[in-house]
C-alpha cells in the first residue's frame, strides 16, 4: 500500500490535515479485516506509522526508496513473525519470515525504482532479490516447519517491456 508520505490526494479537500489521513489510514485497515501482513511504501517517517498501533506491529525495520520515504512491513498482531537477516543490500526492501497456519513464508516488501529510465537498476534490484530469496530459501529449516514459501509485494514499478527479461532470470 503505497501512502504517499506526507502527501494527500488530489481529491482531498484543501482542509485535510496529516491527522485526518491517519485516521482515513486507520480507517481503511479497518474495514480489511482479514488482512495479515500489510506491505507500505512511501511511509513518511522511519517509526512504525502511528494509524497501525494496536492492530499491525512493524517488522524488519524501515528502509530509504527512490521516493525519499520509507518502505515498511506489518503483520497483525496475531501473526508470528520475525525480520529476515540480512537485509537485502541495496535493495529498498524489508524481508520478514512470516508463520501462516503450518507454513514459514519469507515476505519481501520492495519499493523499487520508478522512473522509466531506471530499467536497469529495477533489474539489478530484482537480481538482488532473487538472489536473496535463493540463499534464505535454501537456509530454511523445511524439515521443521513442513512447507517454505515466498510473497514478494510492494510497488515494483515494472514496465510491461521488462517483464520478459524479468521471466527469463
Amino acid at each position: 500500500w503505497n501512502v504517499a508520505g506526507d502527501d494527500t490526494a488530489e481529491c482531498a479537500p484543501s482542509s485535510f490535515k496529516k491527522e485526518e489521513k491517519a485516521l482515513w489510514l486507520r480507517s481503511t485497515l479497518e474495514r480489511w479485516a482479514d488482512v495479515d501482513i500489510l506491505a507500505v511504501q512511501e511511509s513518511p517517517s522511519l517509526a512504525a506509522l502511528p494509524a497501525l498501533a494496536g492492530v499491525y506491529r512493524q517488522i524488519g525495520g524501515s528502509v530509504m526508496s527512490h521516493a525519499e520515504n520509507y518502505v515498511q512491513l506489518y503483520v497483525r498482531a496475531r501473526v508470528e513473525a520475525q525480520a529476515a537477516r540480512p537485509a537485502i543490500a541495496n535493495v529498498p526492501a524489508v524481508a520478514a519470515w512470516v508463520t501462516l497456519d503450518a507454513a514459514r513464508v519469507l515476505v519481501v516488501s520492495v519499493h523499487l525504482a520508478a522512473e522509466f529510465e531506471k530499467s536497469k537498476l529495477r533489474s539489478q534490484q530484482m537480481q538482488r532479490i532473487t538472489k536473496y530469496v535463493d540463499d534464505q530459501i535454501a537456509r530454511a529449516d523445511s524439515a521443521k516447519w513442513g512447507a517454505v514459501g515466498v510473497i514478494v509485494l510492494g510497488d515494483m514499478n515494472v514496465r510491461s517491456d521488462e517483464v520478459p527479461k524479468l521471466l527469463e532470470m
